[in-house]
C-alpha cells in the first residue's frame, strides 16, 4: 500500500534558480516555458501559471503529467502546496531538486539521454557532456562549453540519485489474463455479430431478386392477357348500320348488318 503524507505547506529547499530560469526563457520570447526532471517520485515538471501577475513566484508543479500541486518561492525558501494527498517520496525528490536544480537538470540529462527543458534528445557530444543543448543554455540562462561542462562535472555526482530511473513494476499476470479473455470473447461476439448481419444481408438480397422476379412474370402475364384480350375483341366485333323505317305510328329504328335491308 502506498503511503502517502498529508495536505501541508512543506519546505522543499530553494526553487527561486528554477523560477529563474523559466523568467529567462519568457523574456527570451518562449511561451510555456518548462523544466522537466525525471526523479524516483516519476518525471517531474516545472511551469509558470498562465495567469500569473507581476511578481508572483509561483510554480506548477505535475508529475507524468498530472497537476499535484504549487511551490512558493521566497528568499528564505520555498514551500510546496500540495493539491491533495501526494504519494511519499514526492517531497524528498521536491527537496533533492530543490537543494541543487543545476545538478537535477544535468543529472536528468545525463541519465535518460533528453534535455531538461526541451525534451530532445542530447546528439552533440559537448551537450551529452554538459546535459542540455546550447539552445535551451541560451534562453533559460544556464552555462555551456566548457563553463558547463565544468559545472556538470561538479553538480552531476551530487544529485545522481535523484534522477535515477525507475525500475518498472512487475505486471499483474492475473490482470493481463483476465484481460486477454475479456478481449477474446469480445473479438468473437464482434465475429458472430458481424456474420450474422452478412447473412441477414444476404437474405435481404435474395428477396429482392425473387420479388422482382415474381413482377416480371406478372409483368409478361398481363401483356399477354390484354393481347389476347384486345385480339378476342376484334374478332367478336360486327359493325352494324342503322336503318329508319316510317310508319304510320311513328318512327321506327331496325338496326341490320352491313349490305342488308
Amino acid at each position: 500500500m502506498t503511503t502517502t503524507t498529508n495536505r501541508a505547506a512543506n519546505d522543499v529547499g530553494s526553487f527561486t534558480t528554477v523560477l529563474g530560469w523559466l523568467n529567462n526563457a519568457v523574456a527570451n520570447g518562449a511561451r510555456s516555458p518548462r523544466v522537466k526532471i525525471r526523479t524516483t517520485a516519476g518525471l517531474m515538471g516545472f511551469a509558470l501559471p498562465r495567469n500569473r501577475r507581476p511578481g508572483d513566484a509561483v510554480l506548477f508543479v505535475k508529475i507524468d503529467g498530472n497537476y499535484v500541486g504549487t511551490i512558493r518561492c521566497a528568499s528564505d525558501g520555498s514551500r510546496f502546496f500540495p493539491r491533495g494527498w501526494v504519494a511519499q517520496g514526492t517531497f524528498e525528490a521536491l527537496r533533492a531538486i530543490g537543494d541543487n536544480p543545476l545538478a537535477a537538470a544535468v543529472g536528468h540529462g545525463h541519465a535518460t539521454g533528453n534535455c531538461s527543458f526541451c525534451a530532445r534528445d542530447l546528439t552533440d557530444p559537448r551537450s551529452v557532456s554538459v546535459g542540455y543543448g546550447p539552445i535551451c543554455a541560451g534562453h533559460f540562462g544556464l552555462p555551456w562549453g566548457e563553463v558547463g561542462a565544468a559545472a556538470a562535472r561538479i553538480a552531476a555526482p551530487r544529485r545522481a540519485p535523484v534522477v535515477t530511473p525507475v525500475a518498472p513494476a512487475a505486471p499483474d499476470l492475473v490482470a493481463l489474463r483476465a484481460a486477454a479473455v475479456a478481449a477474446e470473447r469480445e473479438t468473437a461476439a464482434a465475429a458472430r455479430e458481424e456474420f450474422e448481419a452478412q447473412q441477414a444481408v444476404r437474405d435481404a438480397q435474395a428477396r429482392l431478386l425473387s420479388a422482382i422476379a415474381r413482377r416480371d412474370r406478372a409483368e409478361i402475364a398481363a401483356d399477354a392477357a390484354n393481347t389476347a384480350l384486345r385480339n378476342a375483341e376484334g374478332t367478336a366485333f360486327v359493325p352494324v348500320t342503322e336503318t329508319i323505317r316510317m310508319s304510320s305510328g311513328g318512327t321506327t329504328y331496325a338496326a341490320h348488318p352491313s349490305g342488308e335491308e
